[in-house]
């Protein structure tokens, strides 16, 4: 039996995800990873992950500090969405959400809702203004 079928016997996946290469992900017998799905074996080392959990693409914990290696723990039923960086150690409750392309760097309460992004800024006309200073620097420079 291979690595992929061993660590997703009992998983709903069908057929299962790809996955790179998990070294110490506990997931829950009945986490769904979608068909199709990629499971990131070095980006989610270290996570354990519960029943009903739905983990966004792109979605890593960070665990290592060049130092230590550190866990994630994601709740029952937690919903971490696309392209969030769970900073570990760090704790996802039960039921808590992840907004999209959050970074998650303290835990987060069961049925809570944590942003952690930056505010989106429209500056208009700075492209412009930014290519024109460019060009004047780089015609200065001859």
């Amino acid at each position: 039996m291979s690595r992929q079928r061993r660590l997703l016997s009992g998983n709903l996946a069908d057929p299962p995800p790809h996955q790179g290469r998990p070294r110490s992900a506990s997931l829950h017998s009945d986490l769904p990873i979608s068909s199709g799905g990629y499971w990131a074996g070095p980006g989610t080392n270290g996570a354990d992950i519960g029943a009903n959990a739905n983990i966004g693409a792109g979605t890593i914990t960070c665990n290592y500090d060049g130092f230590f290696k550190y866990r994630t723990s994601i709740g029952e039923g937690a919903f971490i969405g696309s392209n969030s960086s769970l900073v570990a150690p760090v704790k996802i409750g039960a039921g808590a959400y992840v907004g999209s392309g959050s970074v998650v760097t303290k835990d987060v309460g069961a049925d809570a809702l944590a942003l952690a992004r930056g505010k989106q800024v429209e500056k208009s006309g700075w492209a412009e203004t930014f290519r024109q200073a460019q060009r004047m620097k780089k015609n200065q420079k001859g």
